[in-house]
């Protein structure tokens, strides 16, 4: 599923921080295609395409916690997980107000009990220092 949150940004920069919780991973090595993705979208709604990062947590057996840091007077984004120094970002983002967003994909076959723990509105501290946990 798809899960577009309300908050809207339009200008300046903020951070929000992700944690996939420990039991959502599965267990079966079988089954490795679970990925969440997490960006930023353009528009409110389930057609909302989002551009961010992909990441599987499938086969993880501990929290994992990304942090994502938008500056949308600059159009980045920046997409870091667990103590990623650099991490992966995303320049030329869409004009508009910018929603966060989040879409589980997993194979068809598959069970996902995926739990998020979700925080908005942190500070922005991408040049400062990045480790985090």
């Amino acid at each position: 599923g798809r899960v577009v949150a309300k908050n809207e940004y339009e200008f300046g920069k903020t951070a929000w921080e992700i944690k996939i919780k420990r039991q959502s991973a599965h267990q079966a090595p079988v089954d490795s295609y679970s990925f969440l993705k997490i960006g930023v979208t353009n528009k409110a709604g389930k057609t909302a395409n989002i551009l961010g990062r992909l990441f599987n947590y499938a086969l993880n057996t501990e929290s994992i916690v990304i942090k994502v840091f938008l500056d949308v007077d600059n159009r980045s984004l920046t997409v870091l997980a667990g103590n990623e120094k650099d991490g992966e970002v995303f320049n030329n983002l869409p004009s508009g107000p910018l929603y966060p967003a989040f879409q589980n994909k997993i194979s068809k076959d598959s069970f996902s009990s995926l739990k998020l723990n979700v925080k908005f509105d942190l500070p922005y501290t991408l040049n400062e220092s990045k480790d985090f946990g």
